[in-house]
């Protein structure tokens, strides 16, 4: 997580020294942005996306560990550069550097918890918020100290390297290694175009790349066409305008730290609903207030609200290829040109509509992740078979019988038609079943989470909430008798876990 906090910290140093670097190194205002913004981000999308697509391959931890020592090592050669040329130079390094770093720890955790992304996408999303929090802050000691910007670059370096040590004694692998994950090796094993391919054939992980591309809006683009809302439609001076967006800032941390309690507790789906909707009446709200303290209040809350937007969206879209978080962060990058094009979009709006309405556009983002967000809950609640709409094909015979054979270990079991299918109970407690040719799994609360992260799962669901528990596998899923092992010993273990049922007593005749 802390690859982010430095990532943010990092990026933020050079542009806050923005002023030094042009009056140290005698270059005009395009050579500064040429420097600090082009050439980061050209050379990263040159080379991010192939190595991205290979790092499945790869021991991720300890790549991510070299490029952040890379990163601290790139960062202290632009402190001691001479010329903008090789500063433009090394902080492309740079950003190639932290582009892979972010991209193969993101990664990383979230194949190494796959039960709780939401939870860690939205502690990795709270951590980058703080590192931008930091980055005046520690631009400040500097100033302070009498030292300039190649100090701020060095101590920024610094901190790469010392947290690069750390990353590199640290191992994390990735869960799921067991027997019915075989399927996802042979998929990270195939040739890479075709791995691209069936990824820009998902419609779920295109649909879930998309929210985040829009993600962009209510960033920095809203901060930079923000401050020129409120200077001309309201007179604020730059003082105000800084504590009105350090105000957004700070509602977005708050949002972030909300959204981590809120998880465990409400489906991420629903959740990113609510918060669009809250997003998009905050922005509205704001848009609409003429005084300073209750435009610098009403960002607070736009903060707040679009905080959980970004962390739930990635965490869908790397639930879309499970073990392939190169393959997600590879096509990533051919969403870029969108933050790319939407700052020109809103310029060239606003000066020739106003800006008012080029703010407007901005709503793109609530209104596009709610609408996908909507989207996934129809998808969820349609995959579910509630029960065979012909009698004649209930369930699988073949399945059933596949389950059977697995079991002849254990004659307990007993068998029973109920809910459409086939189940198979031991000790009078439901263990799995058969329903057309999806396999049934009851693997407890406990273990639900984690089950339905696996590639084939989804959720059993009657009535549009999902039965904590009780899990549907797919027929891809189960093709090999490897796989259905794998998914049978959890809920085997789950149910001989369980007290038996007691029979329930008949009811006595009544006397007369």
């Amino acid at each position: 997580m802390y690859v982010d906090f430095l990532d943010e910290l990092g990026s933020g140093v050079a542009p806050l020294s923005a002023a030094d670097i042009r009056d140290d190194l005698g270059v005009a205002y395009g050579g500064i942005a040429l420097v600090l913004l082009v050439a980061p981000l050209l050379l990263s999308m040159l080379v991010e996306g192939p190595l991205l697509l290979l790092s499945d391959r790869w021991r991720r931890d300890r790549v991510a560990a070299l490029c952040v020592g890379l990163m601290g090592g790139f960062m202290i050669a632009a402190a001691c550069t001479s010329s903008a040329w090789t500063l433009a130079l090394a902080f492309g390094a740079w950003g190639s550097a932290s582009g892979l770093a972010c991209g193969l720890s993101q990664g990383l955790l979230m194949d190494a918890y796959p039960e709780a992304r939401e939870r860690w996408m939205t502690r990795w999303t709270l951590m980058g918020a703080i590192g931008d929090m930091a980055t005046p802050l520690l631009i400040l000691a500097v100033a302070s100290l009498g030292l300039g910007w190649r100090a701020g670059l060095g101590l920024a370096g610094a901190l790469h390297l010392l947290h690069a040590v750390v990353l590199a004694r640290v191992r994390v692998q990735p869960a799921g290694t067991d027997e019915c994950e075989h399927d996802d090796e042979s998929e990270r094993d195939a040739p890479l175009l075709e791995r691209l391919r069936a990824g820009l054939r998902d419609r779920d992980l295109l649909m879930w790349l998309g929210a985040c591309s829009l993600c962009c809006l209510l960033d920095e683009i809203l901060v930079a066409f923000g401050v020129l809302f409120m200077r001309d439609e309201l007179g604020a001076p730059i003082d105000t305008q800084a504590i009105a967006f350090a105000a957004c800032a700070v509602g977005g941390v708050v949002g972030l730290a909300v959204t981590e309690r809120l998880l465990p507790r409400i489906d991420g789906l629903r959740l990113l609903v609510l918060a669009s909707l809250a997003c998009a009446a905050a922005f509205v709200i704001w848009l609409q207030m003429r005084s300073i303290p209750a435009s610098v209040a009403a960002l607070f809350f736009v903060g707040f609200c679009v905080a959980p937007l970004y962390p739930i969206c990635a965490a869908r879209a790397y639930a879309a290829r499970p073990g392939q978080a190169g393959l997600v962060a590879a096509i990533d990058q051919l969403f870029a040109p969108i933050s790319l094009l939407a700052p020109l979009l809103i310029g060239l709006v606003a000066d020739t509509i106003g800006i008012v309405v080029a703010l407007g556009l901005l709503l793109v983002q609530p209104v596009g992740v709610g609408l996908v967000a909507l989207a996934g809950l129809r998808r969820c609640r349609a995959a579910v078979v509630v029960g065979p709409s012909d009698p004649s094909m209930a369930y699988d015979e073949e399945l059933a019988q596949r389950i059977r054979d697995l079991l002849a270990d254990h004659p307990s079991y007993s068998e029973r038609k109920m809910f459409g299918g086939l189940c198979f109970m031991f000790a009078g407690h439901m263990c799995a079943g058969v329903i057309n040719d999806d396999l049934m799994l009851r693997v407890g609360p406990e273990r639900f989470e984690s089950t339905l992260a696996r590639k084939h799962a989804r959720p059993m669901d009657f009535t549009g909430r999902p039965s904590k528990g009780m899990v549907y596998v797919g027929k891809q899923g189960t093709k090999t008798k490897a796989q259905l092992q794998g998914w049978l010993t959890p809920a085997l273990e789950f149910v001989d876990s369980l007290p038996p049922k007691q029979a329930k007593p008949k009811n006595k005749p009544k006397l007369r």
